[in-house]
């Protein structure tokens, strides 16, 4: 039986909220001028309203499918132990012979202290519309969809000494781009 791999899906499901729930207010937030680290805050402060976890419920799946995506994951619930002080049960108070619970201790583990959100904001595709003027920034545009942005693009008029490019561009706090072929001179 091959192992289940938390870090994966957890991670398509934050993109999964993310492209059905939130990125609208992420491209409104990001053409508010909020940074990409207000990003990732704000996605991770909403994830649990989604219940990616099943910590609002208290279950993400059912007890036989849990002890299925335990098995070979001793490891994770291990680390989600020491780091949450389970053993102690100081900071927390769980059942760890619930293998419910225990499933969704992982999940949380995933978020707080592995890559599956910032995995998630770098497969999240956003297009963004860069003005500059002698190498002076105006102004950056993003869009959730290449659609929209090219309608916009296409709409633009460079002024002199303007310049205009369309970017693809992700979520993660980074200023990593790939610019698309389509660039306006003037």
């Amino acid at each position: 039986m091959k192992k289940y791999n938390y870090e994966i899906a957890v991670k398509n499901d934050i993109k999964k909220v993310i492209n059905d729930y939130l990125i609208d207010e992420i491209i409104k937030l990001l053409n508010d001028g909020k940074s990409y680290d207000d990003i990732s805050g704000f996605v991770y402060d909403t994830l649990f309203d989604y219940n990616i976890t099943g910590n609002k419920t208290g279950s993400y799946t059912d007890r036989k499918t849990a002890l299925k995506y335990l098995t070979g994951n001793e490891d994770l619930l291990f680390e989600a132990c020491e780091e949450y002080g389970c053993f102690n049960n100081f900071d927390r108070s769980i059942d760890l012979s619930d293998p419910i619970t225990q499933d969704v201790l992982i999940r949380e583990y995933m978020i707080d202290y592995y890559y599956s959100l910032a995995d998630a904001l770098i497969e999240t595709d956003v297009f963004i519309i860069l003005e500059t003027n002698n190498d002076d920034l105006l102004k950056i545009t993003y869009y959730k969809n290449l659609e929209s942005a090219k309608l916009k693009f296409d709409a633009l008029k460079p002024a002199e000494n303007k310049e205009i490019i369309l970017f693809k561009g992700n979520l993660y706090i980074d200023d990593e781009f790939e610019q698309l072929n389509n660039k306006y001179y003037e």
